[in-house]
């Protein structure tokens, strides 16, 4: 087991020369980057005591966004079996909310989050240094589908309503299957298609797949022990019902956006997704 700060410090691996896909590839990360700071996404994430950007899992009668987040937030570090010695990698870490969480919550002492927007990953730093956690938590800009990282460098590998983003989701879990160590775990909470619809308004149709693709695509990178579990019914109209009520529209449009919310999510499935990497591998 590597300590935290030969993990962090680790050498880039050596990357193939600049491709068609790798233009597209940041090419697609800078427009991701440019929703998520819009003003019309930021009216979509009415938190009020924590920046979290995912939109909440609502089972146990969350109040508002920021308890449901945090929620989710719990949720996944339950699925992932977290625990104070682990090494964790959060890929899509927005402000650092839920590395922040685990940290407190699970004890983690040793946690990474990467993420491709330069304005969050300065503003979740600044949280973390006064929180007083910048000894157990590093954030640093960089892409899920090429890690800066070492092969064998974590135990938990986790993707909190990012990886529908990814260029693709399949690259990620190949990056995902190499930093992890062997019987390591991925984790991700993830939005695709409902079975039998292949497409949604905010996609990228690259990873518009089913559920039971998502599986077999995770056992073609080597994946093992995969469990796929739909929660979208604590999710999406929990959600919606929230910004509907918790929003000041200041014209038609804003009503039009939670009209097209609903209508977009009705296709949609969210899961919860757990995968091991295997205590051995077969070359």
């Amino acid at each position: 087991m590597k300590n935290f700060s030969q993990t962090i410090d680790s050498q880039t691996q050596s990357r193939p020369p600049v491709t068609d896909y790798t233009d597209r590839r940041k090419s697609h990360e800078r427009l991701i980057v440019e929703r998520y700071e819009s003003e019309a996404r930021q009216d979509f994430n009415p938190t009020e005591n924590t920046r979290y950007l995912n939109i909440g899992y609502w089972k146990d009668g969350a109040r508002n966004l920021d308890e449901a987040a945090q929620a989710m937030a719990k949720l996944v570090g339950e699925a992932g079996q977290f625990s104070a010695g682990d090494f964790i990698l959060d890929v899509g870490c927005g402000f650092g909310d839920s590395a922040l969480f685990w940290a407190e919550q699970f004890d983690i002492q040793h946690i990474v989050g990467i993420d491709i927007n330069p304005y969050e990953i300065e503003a979740g730093r600044k949280r973390i240094e006064e929180r007083g956690l910048l000894d157990r938590i590093e954030l640093r800009i960089g892409s899920a589908v090429e890690m800066p990282f070492e092969n064998d460098s974590f135990d938990k590998v986790v993707a909190l309503e990012a990886a529908h983003h990814f260029l693709t989701r399949e690259d990620f879990f190949r990056e995902a299957y190499r930093v992890l160590w062997p019987s390591g775990r991925l984790v991700t909470a993830d939005v695709i298609p409902l079975s039998g619809r292949t497409s949604a308004a905010f996609y990228n149709p690259l990873n518009a797949y089913s559920r039971d693709v998502y599986v077999e695509k995770l056992r073609d990178k080597g994946f093992t022990n995969i469990k796929a579990v739909s929660i979208r019914d604590h999710v999406f109209r929990p959600y919606s019902n929230f910004i509907r009520g918790r929003l000041r529209f200041p014209n038609l449009k804003g009503a039009l956006n939670v009209a097209l919310h609903r209508f977009v999510s009705s296709r949609l499935d969210y899961i919860l997704v757990t995968a091991d990497k295997p205590a051995t591998q077969v070359n």
